[in-house]
């Protein structure tokens, strides 16, 4: 009986150990979501649909059955029995050749309007992980440092504290409320900081589920970011999704004012076959079947004028597509240019965080341990506190570094091209 439950007690901490790691992720599980988003299903289904569906008329337009009666319904015996004309004709319209052509081009027009439409969704779709990534990923060392910098605030207000007990007046009453103000400010930026953590987190359990740690271990240092933002500057963007949806509206507008200048220039309008009973007082000896059907032919005089408010309408939509077009691709162009500038000048600042941290008195004297001896505590501790502010607000130009590089790379249309790329992660050697 007591193997049993050893067994049962290993069974049982092999399954929590299991789904304990089975909620552990990484950021490629969440990018890897953006392909499985409601709404790009959405649009697969109406692209489905659309492929299916027939949007050009069919050749026939109307079979008609036409019977008709020439002369009085009764017969008439003033000369004999008098046979009145019957007419069976059988007509058969048919819908302009020129028509049917453009309705079929507007249909392809259509199906690619919704593919880009598509490609616009899906890269969104992986835009917003992307910064719900950043924002987690890049909070979480920053946090850290806040708490650093809590405690040590925290470790000098009690030394402060202590003296003030025992009566100790060297302390200067700007520095006491110094101190308050910088724990003061130093918690409501923890406060801040931990709420962003957790929308991230719940932003990012919208796409995956619940779990207990997203792994980090590849993520993308600021030199990798400076990496890519160098390439990214270089080489320029890619066609944006955005910029194909743009020109794909232009050609379904192009493509529907041709279908409506096509419309009101058909000629050949129907064909008929019919019988005529002949009218005859006596019947003849002989009588020959073949000289009583008729063929017809319908021609029409095309009025071009009737698709002035169609064609009209569609120049209007056309125009409008092209301007709208040009501005996209003028504020693209403008977004494009200001993302750069605000770059580099946050990858400059971080130079100069990242000098003033290395190169500082203050580490220069927290690394002499002759000098230190000489401290006191409340001088050390204040040395820490310096210095860790310094981080601090170097890891703050890091998160900013991050959500500015995420905008840039929307910009750039990279994520459109190379969706299974994570441009989050530290780059290959």
């Amino acid at each position: 009986m007591s193997n049993r439950y050893s067994y049962l007690i290993i069974l049982l901490f092999l399954l929590a150990r299991w789904s304990s790691d089975a909620q552990v992720i990484s950021m490629e599980d969440v990018l890897a979501t953006a392909t499985t988003d409601q709404l790009i299903s959405r649009y697969q289904s109406i692209r489905d649909l659309a492929g299916d569906l027939k949007m050009h008329d069919p050749l026939v337009k109307e079979i008609a059955l036409r019977i008709g009666f020439n002369g009085s319904v009764l017969g008439d015996t003033i000369y004999g029995y008098l046979r009145n004309e019957d007419d069976i004709r059988l007509q058969v319209s048919f819908n302009d050749f020129a028509v049917r052509k453009q309705q079929k081009a507007v249909k392809a027009a259509r199906i690619e309007t919704l593919t880009t439409e598509q490609a616009v969704v899906s890269h969104s779709a992986l835009r917003d992980r992307y910064e719900v990534l950043a924002d987690y990923a890049y909070t979480i060392p920053e946090l850290d440092a806040l708490k650093r910098l809590d405690s040590l605030l925290l470790t000098e207000h009690e030394i402060i504290k202590a003296m003030l007990t025992t009566g100790i007046l060297d302390v200067k009453v700007s520095r006491i409320l110094s101190v308050e103000e910088d724990r003061n400010q130093v918690l409501l930026d923890i406060n801040e900081a931990d709420d962003r953590l957790k929308r991230a987190k719940l932003d990012i359990e919208k796409y995956t589920g619940s779990f207990t740690s997203l792994s980090l271990d590849s993520l993308a240092t600021v030199e990798d970011l400076r990496e890519r933002f160098a390439f990214m500057k270089t080489s320029g963007y890619v066609a944006h999704p955005d910029y194909l949806a743009r020109t794909a509206e232009i050609q379904l507008d192009s493509t529907v004012l041709r279908y409506a200048s096509s419309q009101n220039r058909q000629i050949f309008d129907y064909v008929s076959f019919g019988y005529q009973r002949p009218l005859y007082l006596e019947r003849p000896n002989k009588f020959n079947t073949l000289n009583n059907f008729a063929f017809r032919l319908g021609l029409l005089v095309p009025i071009t004028a009737n698709n002035r408010y169609r064609k009209a309408d569609a120049i209007l939509d056309l125009k409008e597509s092209q301007l709208k077009a040009d501005e996209s691709r003028v504020t693209r162009d403008l977004s494009w240019q200001s993302q750069i500038a605000i770059l580099e000048g946050l990858f400059s600042e971080y130079d100069l965080a990242s000098d003033r941290l290395d190169n500082s008195l203050i580490r220069q004297m927290l690394s002499n341990s002759s000098l230190m001896a000489h401290v006191t505590p409340l001088e050390f501790v204040e040395l820490e506190i310096a210095q860790q502010k310094l981080a601090l607000h170097q890891l703050e130009l890091a998160q900013d570094i991050a959500d500015a590089y995420i905008k840039l790379l929307s910009l750039s249309g990279y994520l459109a091209w190379h969706p299974d790329t994570n441009y989050l992660a530290k780059r290959a050697d």
